[in-house]
């Protein structure tokens, strides 16, 4: 690995994505910011030493080395709080774990970047790498912000406020879903992830049956998901968030910054609907979502003066997204890049569920909050969830007073710990 090259790529990035230059302050108690000039960029690759034989135990720095412990103690070690008004938000350490063998740490602070964001800057970190000369950008990330400032101008903001106040209008529903440990008083964010999948055969049928509803796969898992969370609550009024990528313009794609939006989807059930008529009920109400995605969620909670509750989300507690962003896939000459496999045990929500489909598979990875549910409940929810799939699959037609779950049933196929998922 020829670290100073890769650090000559960074700063490059650096200097080609203004949001990597950004800084943030506040003006007379207002959020600003303060794109700074490249030359007013501080950057480098911090640089450490491990001895990979005694387990990473016995970590060597050039700056503050010391004992890191195991891997996972190293990678914790590495994680720390950013200072927004000194960018870039991001750090980049390379450890050495032999001569031909490396460990790369790359943090980066939300407020900069999204997931596509983190695909776009891979790609031309590595191209940059390469020896190629990347295309000029044709906007930049202030242009978006431009645009979005303009959208109060026009009253466009004003229309898409109205559908969602009309929308949240009166008392808006909480999701009781039983939980294993009492909500606690302040949350921790504390989490876990489980990774389970759809039979082939089920995921088959399970598209087959939105291909001819004309939805997408993310509707058809949000309609199912609906019918979940009404078998365990009884609740016919149910609010499910997920986020948007916010990229209207294609030129768009080509930037590093924070674009995505959360929506709360609502959406209400009658037992005795037909599945197949409830889809095209959540294929609507998600249309309307998308046309109205430019206000901004943080707005509508004020606009809704929620009271604030610091160990829940202000609208929904459960969320669900389809990865359709771009792939990080690395080919360098003599460089081969695998996972180092760190344990993410964090939870944004009581759950946030990941759906991928690889082929004619549908993969799940499920985020939950260890401060409410053990994992014998999450794998009991997933094979519900599956269950739940399986029979609309099945039989289209069936109404949703008829959709079963058996109680003390897990699903096999939820049994996958140890699964080589891409997300």
């Amino acid at each position: 690995l020829a670290i100073g090259l890769l650090e000559e790529a960074f700063r490059a990035v650096i200097a080609r994505q203004s949001s990597l230059r950004t800084a943030f302050h506040l003006l007379d108690e207002q959020p600003v910011q303060r794109i700074l000039d490249p030359a007013d960029i501080s950057f480098s690759i911090k640089r450490k030493e491990a001895d990979e034989a005694a387990g990473h135990a016995d970590t060597k720095g050039q700056e503050d080395g010391g004992p890191l412990g195991t891997l996972s103690g190293l990678i914790a070690d590495f994680i720390r709080p950013f200072d927004l008004s000194r960018p870039p938000l991001m750090r980049v350490e390379v450890v050495r774990l032999g001569d031909l063998k490396h460990l790369w740490l790359f943090d980066i602070h939300h407020i900069v970047s999204d997931a596509t964001g983190y695909a776009v800057l891979y790609r031309e970190l590595f191209g940059l790498y390469r020896g190629e000369e990347l295309p000029p950008l044709r906007i930049d990330y202030k242009d978006f912000s431009l645009w979005q400032n303009r959208l109060f101008e026009t009253g466009t903001l004003d229309r898409q406020r109205e559908y969602w106040l009309q929308l949240f209008s009166g008392e808006v529903p909480r999701l009781n879903l039983p939980t294993d440990y009492p909500r606690p008083k302040v949350s921790r964010f504390e989490g876990e992830m489980h990774m389970f999948r759809l039979s082939r055969e089920d995921s088959v049928k399970f598209l087959e049956v939105g291909g001819a509803a004309g939805v997408t796969l993310f509707m058809n898992l949000l309609a199912a998901m609906n019918v979940l969370l009404f078998k365990y609550t009884g609740s016919r009024d149910i609010v499910i968030g997920s986020t948007h990528v916010g990229r209207p313009n294609a030129d768009l794609r080509d930037i590093v910054g924070m674009f995505v939006n959360l929506l709360a989807m609502r959406n209400r059930l009658r037992p005795g609907t037909r599945y197949i008529d409830f889809l095209q009920e959540v294929k609507g109400s998600t249309l309307k979502a998308f046309e109205n995605q430019d206000m901004q969620f943080e707005m509508l909670v004020e606009e809704l003066n929620i009271k604030v509750d610091s160990t829940r989300n202000p609208l929904f507690d459960i969320c669900i997204n389809v990865q359709n962003y771009e792939q990080l896939r690395v080919e360098l000459e003599d460089l081969t890049f695998s996972p180092a496999g760190y344990k993410y045990q964090n939870s944004k929500f009581d759950m946030l569920l990941w759906a991928n489909q690889a082929d004619e598979e549908i993969r799940f990875m499920l985020e939950y909050s260890t401060e409410l549910f053990k994992i014998e409940t999450i794998r009991q929810f997933a094979g519900h969830f599956l269950e739940v799939i399986g029979q609309v699959g099945r039989n289209k037609e069936i109404k949703l007073q008829d959709i079963d779950i058996s109680l003390d049933v897990v699903n096999p196929e939820t049994q996958a710990p140890d699964m080589d998922f891409d997300f």
